[in-house]
């Protein structure tokens, strides 16, 4: 019951975070500052801190063969010009389009044609992101952390997201098959915008139709711990990917896959997302995940970013000062233009 009060979705998501803030007040006094957390990664607090992370600014540094085609456009590019952007960088419809500084799925949206890929890019306020779609069947979320001076790390969450879909039974619509789901109904004005062609076919026995592609819990996915996964040789893989990423040390890689050993040699793996000190271990809200061992999990987490942080400080790396913290959240909390537009 705790477990679901803390994560029931008609709360905001920072209530969610309630039950470390003792810790992390006490982490505060312990470190002689409430911003300590900035200096974990300071490549991601490029920015000073008063703005949020540019994710172009970090993907950069990794290996190319390991990030889907992306370009990066303003808000009010000409649709001539997004036109001629797709077709120059190999960009094909279906493809994300995402906000260069962003959290949580926040105007994230998959587009099938120009005219949505238009509206979603004018919904922004600051520079977007054109992404290749990778449909393959696998997304994770790896949670990393490593030392400064200290060439491996260790991995301390894993988990599997599943998309919001149904699974067809050959008889029924995937609009009756979502409305029977009880865990779509908080979601139920977004399915019901979807095209009136795919809500009424009949899928057939154990086809998934999914009806949502953002892998974010605002959109329906879910996490599921998948901590079995984790071996040397994947912690082994991700050394290697984060050795170019001088500055990083802490964060969450949002990956897509082929297979569980894409996780092991890096084959038919791409890295959607590399998020910071803001993201969170997924595999805690996993349904046999108890309140008990996510919040365990969390202390875990901050105690890890003090340590890193810490360490960092006595490098030299600044703390996150005042107003640059208060820059960050006037940032964060800012409302987007327009209504995105659904795929």
């Amino acid at each position: 019951m705790l477990k679901k009060l803390f994560t029931w979705h008609r709360l905001p998501f920072w209530f969610f975070h309630l039950p470390t803030v003792p810790y992390i007040a006490w982490l505060s006094l312990k470190a002689r500052s409430p911003f300590f957390y900035g200096a974990c990664n300071p490549i991601i607090h490029h920015n000073g801190g008063s703005d949020r992370p540019s994710k172009t600014h970090v993907l950069r540094r990794l290996d190319p063969r390991f990030l889907p085609v992306t370009a990066r456009v303003d808000p009010d590019t000409p649709r001539a010009t997004l036109e001629s952007v797709c077709r120059e960088s190999g960009l094909q419809l279906p493809l994300i389009v995402k906000p260069d500084k962003g959290e949580r799925g926040s105007l994230v949206v998959r587009v099938t044609d120009f005219d949505q890929l238009e509206a979603a890019v004018r919904a922004n306020r600051e520079p977007v992101l054109l992404q290749e779609w990778i449909d393959t069947p696998f997304e994770y979320g790896v949670l990393y952390q490593r030392l400064p001076g200290e060439s491996r790390g260790t991995i301390t969450s894993l988990s599997v997201k599943t998309l919001l879909s149904v699974v067809g039974d050959g008889r029924r619509s995937v609009r009756q098959l979502s409305l029977a789901d009880p865990a779509h109904q908080r979601f139920r004005a977004t399915i019901d915008r979807l095209p009136a062609a795919l809500l009424a076919r009949v899928p057939a026995a154990a086809a998934v139709v999914v009806l949502d592609h953002v892998a974010q819990q605002a959109h329906g996915a879910r996490f599921w711990d998948a901590h079995e996964l984790i071996t040397p040789e994947v912690t082994a893989f991700f050394d290697q990917l984060v050795a170019p990423i001088d500055g990083f040390f802490l964060g969450r890689f949002d990956v897509k896959a082929t297979a569980p050993s894409s996780l092991v040699d890096g084959r038919g793996l791409k890295v959607l997302e590399l998020n910071g000190t803001a993201s969170v271990p997924l595999h805690v809200f996993d349904p046999k995940v108890n309140f008990w061992q996510t919040y365990r999990a969390m202390y875990r987490h901050w105690a890890a970013i003090y340590r890193i942080s810490v360490a960092n400080h006595r490098l030299g790396v600044a703390y996150l000062s005042l107003s640059d913290a208060v820059g960050y959240l006037f940032k964060r909390f800012e409302k987007p233009k327009t209504d995105m537009p659904i795929s």
